[in-house]
């Protein structure tokens, strides 16, 4: 693959060390005070978040001069990317493979930028100032505003690039799904038709994760306005082939943090109720899906990131109200009973949070410009300085 590279010397590697060669220190958060003690360190506007296989983390940031930083296992802080100028870098989302190599789509550049240790920042598709959605080589291929993204075992970047979902490999851009400019509600107040009846289309897909067998999860988020003027938020969450034939996921098993169930769902939809009252026995609701059959959306749940680690194990985040956070696994993986966390009065919100699963299934949040760390059993900590 013929790769431009970046030709302004600031975008090479820049790295400078903060911290000696220790550990990542993460206390715990049991309190509000906890979350608020200076000792935290502190990231503010982060876009995304990936981790590598030796769980490196690596942040994308809207603010300052830290376009891309690493944070090391070893407690080190290193600067990959420096923004030269206020509007440069700006709409990123950042993915890594497991031998370390960062990913990065930047809106405003209409670009997929690539970073290794060894040959430093090169782009890999994409042309800034020519916005279009053009395949072929990526010498005359084309982006339009790429965002979500993630990298396959072969080295294949997929991405969500508008209302498409597309990838580059070996020096050419494909589209797999979606068609730019279609109203994907305007059924007229239709059902939606089942998945083998329609083809793959998109709203606004906000998260993507791919399988070692080449399939990728997707999550799209949209507003349904077809009941005017009440806004419904419509979402998918589907298994999407690289043919570009899909169907919905069902994924089963539902974890609040203090509470695990089982819906026992075998059909198309999962769905679940979570009821945000603890004073209230939570309680899976069996009943049918509405009548638009809303895709992959359990009730009262939005997900908003799919992530998985180099062991293939996958997480989906998504909230029931603006203090609880939902994690749910595919059936065939383990689920950890929870006990009742303190952390639930922080009133985590995942509107603002950017999550990624790391080792040991360990999952990394940055969410009010703090670095959290959450384990399986739900016990909740927070980056700070040595």
């Amino acid at each position: 693959m013929k790769l431009a590279t970046l030709s302004l010397s600031v975008f090479l590697l820049a790295a400078t060390a903060t911290a000696g060669a220790q550990q990542r220190q993460f206390v715990p958060i049991n309190t509000i005070a906890d979350r608020d003690s200076p000792r935290l360190v502190r990231f503010s506007g982060t876009s995304g978040i990936a981790i590598d296989a030796a769980d490196n983390i690596y942040l994308a940031r809207e603010k300052g001069q830290q376009a891309v930083q690493e944070i090391t296992t070893a407690g080190e802080f290193k600067t990959l990317l420096k923004r030269p100028g206020a509007a440069s870098f700006r709409g990123m989302q950042i993915a890594a493979s497991q031998d370390g190599t960062i990913y990065l789509s930047v809106k405003s550049s209409s670009s997929i930028e690539m970073y290794d240790p060894k040959n430093g920042w090169a782009r890999i598709a994409g042309h800034p100032g020519k916005s279009r959605q053009i395949d072929g080589p990526v010498e005359t291929a084309r982006l339009k505003k790429p965002g979500a993204l993630t990298v396959g075992k072969d080295g294949t970047v997929y991405f969500a690039d508008s209302q498409l979902i597309r990838s580059v490999k070996h020096g050419m851009v494909n589209t797999i799904a979606g068609k730019e400019g279609v109203d994907v509600l305007g059924l007229n107040g239709q059902k939606v038709p089942p998945d083998e009846e329609r083809q793959a289309l998109f709203i606004t897909p906000i998260s993507i994760a791919v399988t070692d067998d080449d399939k990728l999860f997707v999550i799209d988020n949209g507003l349904d306005l077809r009941e005017s003027p009440q806004e419904n938020f419509y979402q998918q969450f589907i298994e999407l082939s690289l043919n570009g034939t899909f169907k919905t996921v069902v994924w089963p098993q539902f974890v609040v943090w203090w509470k695990t169930y089982d819906t026992g769902l075998d059909s198309e939809i999962a769905t679940a109720f979570i009821d945000t009252d603890e004073d209230k026995k939570m309680q899976p609701d069996l009943g049918p899906p509405d009548e638009y059959s809303n895709p992959g959306r359990a009730a009262n749940v939005t997900f908003k990131t799919i992530s998985r680690n180099a062991a293939g194990h996958f997480v989906a985040l998504g909230r029931s109200s603006e203090t609880y956070l939902i994690r749910a696994v595919p059936a065939k993986e383990p689920v950890q009973q929870t006990s009742p966390p303190n952390w639930l009065e922080l009133k985590w919100n995942l509107h603002d949070a950017h999550c990624a699963l790391g080792s040991k299934d360990m999952i990394y949040c940055v969410n009010k410009d703090r670095l959290y760390r959450i384990t399986p059993d739900g016990t909740l900590s927070a980056l700070a300085m040595p």
